[in-house]
């Protein structure tokens, strides 16, 4: 059975398959002519340092890995594998809060935008929600009254209350207008609509950044709701935090505070000692 079809056995998503097989041929080109089968502790150990290790793709990559050596029906060496203190964080290039109100009024004030890519922009950056809640939403969750959005009950992350920023009535107000109150706030076709609308929204976030000469580090969409959460950790703190992003756990919400890369590092040095003992 290929890679592939064992990810499919297991449900993957295509696009996260997709990422695994990139990884793979990622993987077996670093190897070159060594064999999986005989890699050593130390020897994959010395590939995740190559691959940046104390970044955030640390725990991604162990998790690639354990789970290429259990398609391989291989003993994983890195079964006992620990990493001491904190929980490892992700690490992202969190944009302050006013620079994503920047962004979003720039995005907003911009004349050719459709008023449900300004919408969705702005929920995303301003409430933190997920993308994929965006879908989900119906007119009814929303109460301009109130001045609060009410995030899908169908979501994978926890329902929540979130208040609305003034700024955001006006456009909500004009797109709620001949909706009933079981009609999606967004509309969304099948297929890879979504994919190609969020990334247009991207494309164009950038643009109109540049030619506003604003120059900020954004990368994607996720990265709104990253530095959204970022700062409720900030201004509120983890428990605040961790309800307004919808996670269910704790832990979830700690991998968004600040990252300290070197204590990261230290932490990864401090394994299990059976690979101390391998380095003699």
């Amino acid at each position: 059975m290929s890679f592939e079809k064992y990810l499919k056995s297991l449900g993957y998503t295509s696009s996260t398959i997709n990422r695994y097989l990139a990884w793979e041929r990622s993987f077996l080109t670093y190897l070159s002519q060594r064999s999986v089968q005989h890699l050593t502790k130390v020897e994959l150990l010395e590939y995740i340092n190559n691959k940046g290790v104390g970044r955030s793709t640390l725990q991604l990559l162990l998790g690639r890995l354990r789970r290429y050596y259990q398609y391989l029906e291989m003993p994983y060496p890195l079964s006992d594998f620990k990493l001491r203190g904190q929980p490892i964080t992700k690490e992202i290039n969190h944009l302050k809060r006013e620079e994503v109100r920047q962004l979003v009024r720039i995005y907003c004030s911009t004349p050719g935008f459709s008023l449900e890519s300004k919408v969705g922009v702005g929920l995303l950056a301003h409430q933190g929600l997920a993308v994929e809640e965006l879908r989900l939403l119906q007119a009814q969750d929303l109460d301009l009254l109130q001045g609060i959005i009410q995030t899908p009950r169908e979501s994978r992350l926890a329902v929540r209350k979130l208040e609305l920023e003034a700024s955001q009535v006006l456009h909500l107000s004009q797109l709620l207008q001949d909706k009933s109150p079981e009609d999606k706030l967004l509309t969304y076709r099948q297929g890879q609509h979504a994919v190609n609308r969020h990334q247009r929204w991207k494309n164009q976030i950038k643009e109109v950044l540049e030619a506003a000469n604003f120059k900020i580090p954004f990368i994607n969409l996720g990265q709104l709701r990253e530095s959204r959460i970022a700062s409720w950790i900030q201004l509120s703190g983890i428990l605040s935090a961790q309800y307004l992003a919808g996670h269910s756990g704790i832990s979830s919400t700690q991998r968004y505070q600040p990252v300290d890369s070197e204590a990261l590092r230290e932490s990864f040095e401090q394994f299990h000692p059976l690979f101390k003992n391998e380095q003699k």
